[in-house]
């Protein structure tokens, strides 16, 4: 999963900027024909320059909120003066992009209104040098943590609007199945037990946005050490 969210209900100033950036970048919209993806391919994996075609594509998301797809991947988070911290600059509001790589690798960048930006997380062993520009990233930042930008009111407003909205998945046994049920029975979810022809298995199920209020700062509802698994699953359901 890979996707970025810009602050702002204006889906035709987003795209403007955009445009705007591409062309600053030295790039112009075409019209390709249809083509068959090859196995690896460079739209999909690729990284910058390296590739020479890109792809974007907005709609509206939460209210206040716009998403944001990119091919490559990562072609918003890169560089020393990323196209993803550029736009939120022009457009005076924040973003951020959250990448979930082979299925618990995870990865969020944030941008401010001035240009700034944060990182966490290490987006899987293969890439995390060049995430992180070739630097060491620090112990405080190897997990998910929203910093620049406050995700709460989105989160907020989809629990009250979709209360019947859940993910599922099985727990797994351990110490941390017991943080992960104090943690479900802390914010309204729960662990069941389901019988099947070879046996029973734990499953839980908890509401979407309280996955997202585990990854901020600050917050008050306590997350699990399986909280990286909870959101892997986000993107399967």
């Amino acid at each position: 999963m890979n996707v970025a969210f810009v602050q702002t209900a204006d889906l035709g100033r987003l795209e403007a900027a955009v445009e705007r950036l591409l062309e600053e970048a030295g790039r112009h919209q075409v019209r390709p024909p249809p083509r068959t993806p090859e196995p690896y391919d460079p739209m999909q994996y690729g990284h910058g320059e390296d590739v020479p075609r890109w792809g974007l594509a907005g709609f509206l998301a939460s209210p206040g909120w716009c998403a944001l797809r990119s091919a490559p991947y990562e072609l918003l988070m890169e560089g020393e003066a990323p196209l993803l911290a550029r736009l939120t600059e022009h457009l005076g509001t924040v973003g951020f992009q959250y990448n979930i790589y082979d299925s618990t690798g995870e990865f969020l960048f944030e941008a401010d209104a001035k240009g700034g930006f944060e990182q966490s997380g290490l987006g899987g062993s293969h890439n995390w040098q060049r995430l992180w520009r070739g630097a060491e990233p620090p112990m405080e930042r190897l997990e998910v943590c929203f910093r620049r930008v406050d995700p709460g009111p989105a989160a907020r407003f989809a629990r009250e609007r979709w209360p019947d909205l859940w993910v599922s998945e099985i727990a797994s046994s351990g110490p941390e199945e017991e943080e992960l049920r104090a943690w479900l029975a802390a914010v309204g979810g729960e662990t069941f037990t389901r019988q099947y022809p070879r046996g029973s298995l734990t499953r839980w199920r908890a509401h979407p946005a309280h996955v997202v209020l585990a990854m901020v700062a600050g917050q008050d509802e306590p997350a699990p050490v399986l909280w990286t698994h909870l959101i892997s699953r986000l993107h399967r359901r």
